[in-house]
C-alpha cells in the first residue's frame, strides 16, 4: 500500500505540476490584476492542504486497490513521468511535497479575459528564491527533446518565456504568471508593476465580482466566478434557453434557472472536500423582482413552491422531489416552447383528451393535481412464485396529491382500468401477455393491480420484460400514486403515513449508490452478455469490465442535490457521500 500511495502522490504531482506550473505574490491580490473585462475567475487558496486531503482521502486509498489504477501505473506514459519528476526532485533536493509547498504556498487563481480572448494562471510561491529555483529547473526539463528549445523576450524589464507558441509565463519577485495571449500578459504585468496605476479598472473593483466575493463562507476549498452579463451580450447563453424551449424535460428541470440567469450579473461556484463528504454548489442572484409570470408553474407563487417530503422505501436508488405546477406549465406551453414543440403537444392533447374521455388533458387531469410531485426508483425483489424476468428492472412510481379526491378518485381509477384494457387489447395484437385487472381495498386505500399472467411455453431463461411489471394505483385521501409495480406502491403507501417534515428546496434527489450496485448485480450476467456482443470482449475481459464498474459504486455511499431559493440567490447543491 506503501508504494501505491507513493505513485498516486506522484500521479498528483504530475497533475499539479502539469496545469498549476505557476505563482504570482504582492501586496495586490490576484483580482487586483487582472482586467476588469475578465469574465471567468477561479482560486485555490491551500493547494498543498487539497493535496494532502486528496493523498489520504479514503476514497483514493479504496481507488489504490483497483486493478484498474495497478495498471495505469505501469503504464509508459506514466513510468517517463516518474522519471521526470524523479529528476526534478534530485536537482531541487526535494520531494514533490515539498516542491508543490514551494511553488503555491499562497495559492492558485486562474482566469479568462473576454477583451484578448486569453486565458490566465497567477500562484504565489513561497519565496522569490524557491520560485526561482524552481523556474530554472522547469526551464532546463522543458528543453530536452525541444528543437527549438523554449524562447525568450522582455517587457519592461522582465524576462518573458515563451513554451511551445501557446503558453508565456514570466516569474517577478514570488509570482508566477502564465497566459495564453500577450496582450493580457502585458497587462497583468503593468499593474504589478505601476503601483499607482487606477485600481478601479481592475476585476476585484468592479460591483458584480465584490457582490459575488460576498457570497464566501470561508470553508471552501475552490471558489469560482462567471460574469454574465458579457456573455449575454456575445449569445453566449442561447444555447442553454434554446435547449429549454426544445425540450420540456430541460423545462422542467432548469427552466427557472434558465430564466433567472438571462437577468443575473454572475454566477459563482463552491467546492469543499473533506473525509465525508464533495460538496458543489453554485449561487445565481434572484430576488423576488427577478421571477417571472410564465416560470410561476416553476417557483410557485412569490418563490414560494416547495417539494414534498421525500418518502422512504427499503432499497431506494433515487428519490426525487420537487414542486412543479405541470398543468401551469402546460397551459404556457405556447410562450415557454418553440413551434415544433407546440405542435407535438397540441397533437398529444387532441389524443390525450380523447382517450380520457372528453377531459382536457391539461386543465382537467393534471389540472387536479397539487404541483407537489414525487419520483422514486427502487431496486425490485421477485416472487419465486412468480415468472422472474432475465433483465430484472427497478420498480418506479409517481406519487401526488389530489386537489379534489371526492371528485377525481373514481375518475382516475376509471382511467387507470381503460388504460390497462387498452394495453391488454394492443398486447394481444402483438402476441404480448395479457394482464389480469385486480381491485381491492387495502385499509382505508384503494387499489388496482394488473398483473401479467404467466405464460405457460415461457423458458425460465428467458422470461420477457414484461414480468418486471404489475401497474399499480394507489388512492387514499388526497394520495394519488402510480406505481410500476403493486409491492412499491404499498411500501409508498405506507410511507406516507410517517413521512418526514418538510423543508424549504424546490427540488431535491437522493441517488443511492449501495442500491444501485445491488440493482446492477441483478444483471450481472445480462451485463457481461452486453459487453461481449457490442464490443467483441471475451466473456472475461467483459466480466472484469462490469466489475470494475461494480466496484466503483462501492466507493461511494450517496448524491443529494437540492435547489432552493435562499439569501436572495437561486442555490443549486450537490454533495457526493463517501460514508
Amino acid at each position: 500500500m506503501k508504494m501505491t500511495r507513493h505513485c498516486f502522490s506522484a500521479l498528483l504531482a504530475w497533475i499539479l505540476v502539469s496545469f498549476m506550473p505557476g505563482i504570482l505574490r504582492a501586496e495586490k491580490t490576484a483580482a487586483q490584476l487582472l482586467p476588469a473585462s475578465t469574465i471567468f475567475f477561479a482560486e485555490i487558496e491551500d493547494p498543498r492542504e487539497l493535496a494532502d486531503t486528496l493523498v489520504e482521502h479514503p476514497v483514493v486509498e479504496k481507488l489504490l486497490e483497483l486493478d484498474a489504477y495497478q495498471q495505469f501505473l505501469g503504464s509508459p506514459e506514466f513510468e517517463r513521468f516518474k522519471r521526470i519528476l524523479g529528476s526534478a526532485e534530485e536537482q531541487l533536493d526535494s520531494t514533490w511535497p515539498e516542491i508543490l509547498t514551494d511553488l503555491a504556498e499562497g495559492g492558485i487563481s486562474v482566469a479568462f479575459d473576454l477583451n484578448t480572448q486569453g486565458g490566465a494562471l497567477l500562484a504565489e510561491a513561497r519565496d522569490a528564491e524557491s520560485l526561482a529555483r524552481l523556474r530554472d529547473t522547469f526551464l532546463k526539463l522543458a528543453a530536452n527533446g525541444q528543437q527549438d528549445g523554449i524562447k525568450q523576450g522582455e517587457y519592461r524589464g522582465v524576462t518573458a518565456y515563451e513554451f511551445n507558441e501557446q503558453v508565456k509565463f514570466v516569474t517577478i519577485e514570488n509570482w508566477l504568471i502564465v497566459v495564453t495571449e500577450s496582450k493580457l500578459g502585458a497587462a497583468i504585468l503593468d499593474r504589478y508593476l505601476d503601483s499607482e496605476q487606477d485600481l478601479h479598472e481592475t476585476l476585484a473593483a468592479t460591483d458584480t465580482f465584490q457582490s459575488a466575493r460576498r457570497t464566501l463562507k470561508g470553508t471552501e476549498t475552490a471558489w469560482a466566478y462567471l460574469g454574465l452579463q458579457p456573455i449575454r451580450l456575445v449569445g453566449g447563453l442561447a444555447a442553454l434557453s434554446t435547449a429549454a424551449r426544445e425540450n420540456m424535460l430541460v423545462e422542467l428541470l432548469i427552466g427557472g434557472i434558465v430564466d433567472a440567469a438571462a437577468r443575473a450579473d454572475y454566477v459563482t461556484a463552491m467546492v469543499r472536500l473533506d473525509e465525508q463528504a464533495l460538496e458543489v454548489s453554485m449561487a445565481l442572484p434572484c430576488d423576488d423582482s427577478s421571477l417571472t409570470e410564465g416560470r410561476e408553474y416553476f417557483f410557485g407563487p412569490g418563490g414560494q413552491g416547495q417539494a414534498p417530503p421525500m418518502l422512504k422505501v427499503d432499497d431506494t436508488i433515487l428519490s426525487l422531489s420537487t414542486y412543479r405546477d405541470v398543468a401551469q406549465m402546460w397551459l404556457r406551453a405556447p410562450d415557454l416552447f418553440t413551434a415544433d414543440v407546440n405542435d407535438a403537444l397540441a397533437e398529444a392533447d387532441s389524443n390525450l383528451t380523447t382517450f380520457f374521455a372528453g377531459r382536457d388533458f391539461g386543465e382537467d387531469i393534471l389540472g387536479s393535481l397539487e404541483p407537489q410531485l414525487q419520483l422514486v426508483v427502487a431496486r425490485q425483489r421477485f416472487d419465486s412464485q412468480r415468472p422472474i424476468p432475465t433483465i430484472k428492472l427497478p420498480s418506479f412510481a409517481v406519487v401526488a396529491q389530489m386537489r379534489d379526491p371526492e371528485v377525481m378518485t373514481p375518475e382516475l381509477r376509471r382511467i387507470a382500468i381503460s388504460m390497462i384494457g387498452f394495453f391488454n387489447v394492443v398486447g394481444a395484437m402483438e402476441g404480448q401477455p395479457q394482464m389480469d385487472i385486480e381491485m381491492e381495498k387495502l385499509g382505508q386505500a384503494q387499489l388496482v393491480t394488473a398483473t401479467f399472467l404467466p405464460d405457460p411455453n415461457q423458458q425460465p431463461s428467458q422470461v420477457k420484460i414484461q414480468y418486471n411489471f404489475s401497474p399499480t394505483a394507489v388512492f387514499h385521501d388526497r394520495l394519488f400514486i402510480i406505481s410500476s409495480t403493486r409491492s412499491l406502491g404499498e411500501q409508498l403507501l405506507a410511507a406516507s403515513r410517517k413521512q418526514g417534515q418538510q423543508d424549504d428546496a424546490n427540488l431535491a434527489m437522493r441517488l443511492s449508490f449501495p442500491a444501485l450496485e445491488k440493482t446492477l448485480a441483478d444483471n450481472r450476467q445480462q451485463l457481461i452478455v452486453q459487453n461481449v456482443l457490442e464490443d467483441g470482449a471475451t466473456q472475461e475481459e467483459a466480466a472484469q469490465s462490469v466489475d470494475v464498474l461494480l466496484s466503483l459504486f462501492e466507493l461511494v455511499q450517496s448524491l443529494d442535490l437540492d435547489l432552493a431559493r435562499q439569501d436572495g440567490h437561486i442555490q443549486l447543491r450537490a454533495i457526493l457521500s463517501y460514508e
